[in-house]
């Protein structure tokens, strides 16, 4: 039985995102994009969405490969952590281990409450502007369009303040001790890639790649790169 790969998108992603990074390419056919901004998620904490979301791909009985970019990533995390028996390898894209400052945490609960009050009825186009020029995406290279049409905007409120990195914990000790090869992608340029200096990935087969000259949104600003170091990480296992 071929392995399923399971694709999670960032804040403003879509399963589109993945579904066109993919498009003719030979990891299409066992690729699953899962939308996150649905009905059923919009009440869970990521701890909570962890288990349900494990408890669905268990139900499959194949061998799962978990990927997730950034918000996606992180929600990735969760769920390795949750049920590590689950998941037989895993990719993780510029996503954050958590914050360890009392400080950064009350600053960025401050910096996602105010996110959250604009995206519940400030003008799109000003929004996405400003959702560009951010610290986070300032050095990125590619953006994407995104349409207003496309959201609920009760979701995206919903992600940024349950899913929010202040909400969750430091997973750099639980990350340390996940069983399975792990492949972890950042940004040369990402301003978040100090916060990986200590990270530890426990399985021989794991590998850090950090990508030349990219910011937040390695996969789409250097695709062909990135789908040759993915292809070459599930071809070795």
């Amino acid at each position: 039985m071929d392995p399923r790969l399971y694709a999670l998108h960032g804040f403003l992603g879509h399963v589109e995102d993945w579904n066109m990074l993919f498009r003719n390419h030979k990891l299409s056919d066992i690729i699953e994009a899962i939308a996150l901004h649905q009905d059923q998620y919009v009440n869970l904490s990521m701890k909570e969405w962890a288990i349900r979301f494990n408890e669905d791909v268990q139900k499959r009985g194949r061998k799962n490969i978990l990927m997730g970019y950034s918000m996606g990533g992180r929600l990735a995390l969760q769920a390795l952590v949750q049920n590590p028996g689950a998941w037989d390898s895993a990719i993780i894209i510029s996503a954050h281990p958590g914050l360890d400052s009392e400080e950064i945490i009350r600053d960025r609960i401050i910096s996602d409450n105010n996110w959250a009050k604009r995206f519940q009825s400030e003008n799109w186009t000003v929004l996405m502007n400003d959702w560009n020029a951010s610290p986070a995406f300032c050095r990125d290279t590619f953006h994407f369009v995104r349409e207003e049409k496309e959201y609920q905007r009760r979701h995206l409120v919903h992600a940024l303040c349950e899913w929010s990195l202040a909400a969750q914990e430091n997973m750099l000790p639980a990350i340390a001790q996940l069983p399975m090869p792990i492949l972890w992608i950042a940004g040369s340029d990402d301003p978040a890639l100090s916060c990986i200096k200590h990270l530890i990935l426990k399985h021989p087969s794991s590998k850090i790649w950090i990508a030349p000259g990219c910011g937040h949104r390695v996969p789409w600003q250097i695709k062909d790169q990135f789908l040759s170091q993915i292809t070459q990480f599930i071809g070795s296992l």
